[in-house]
């Protein structure tokens, strides 16, 4: 199933690419589920949606690497440098970049706004320890997984979901975001790019 872009900075030189990325991303995320019996591949964890969007990058003729060991400048000393490990690198058509991951479950029931927030919060601040001499780009990307409650209407779905899209739309850190899904279903994934930086 095609993606739907929520959100789309233009300006964005890497735009197209990540699009692109997002587009096969669905694609196999399809897939999988096609093959698994409607189980949904990034309705794990973190370190599987990551493989995911790793094949994507494969899928889209590019090359990516997955939860591996790097430098990292220490959170409490940035001119220091110590071991870590970095979520995904990714090189699609030339660009590359080296992504800090998160993923978000959320129900009707959570506090969406705080969650997200702190989301994108631990995800810059994670990237921004990514040395800056081993990578020219440096992103973020939070994987926004609704799952509806069994005990919600359809009414109080869809505004639930909209509150995700309104967040999104408003939240001036996210550079690129689409939703996985074409309409309300009983899990939906929205995808947002953003620059640690911003």
């Amino acid at each position: 199933m095609p993606i739907s872009l929520i959100k789309s900075d233009l300006e964005l030189s890497h735009h197209k690419k990540w699009k692109l990325w997002l587009d096969k991303t669905a694609e196999i995320r399809d897939r999988y589920k096609h093959a698994e019996d409607g189980d949904d591949p990034l309705g794990y964890n973190e370190t599987a949606s990551v493989s995911v969007m790793a094949s994507a990058a494969y899928a889209c003729g590019g090359y990516a690497l997955a939860e591996y060991v790097s430098q990292k400048r220490t959170k409490e000393d940035r001119r220091r440098k110590g071991h870590g490990r970095d979520d995904l690198y990714a090189v699609i058509e030339g660009d590359w970049w080296v992504f800090e991951y998160k993923q978000l479950f959320c129900t009707t029931k959570n506090n969406l706004y705080e969650k997200l927030n702190d989301k994108f919060d631990e995800a810059c601040d994670c990237a921004k320890q990514t040395d800056s001499l081993e990578t020219r780009e440096r992103g973020v990307a939070v994987l926004i997984v609704y799952i509806a409650d069994e005990d919600s209407k359809g009414d109080l779905q869809k505004e639930y979901i909209k509150t995700i899209i309104n967040f999104i739309i408003d939240n001036e850190k996210v550079k690129l975001a689409a939703c996985l899904d074409e309409c309300v279903s009983k899990s939906q994934c929205f995808i947002a790019f953003s620059d640690p930086f911003k």
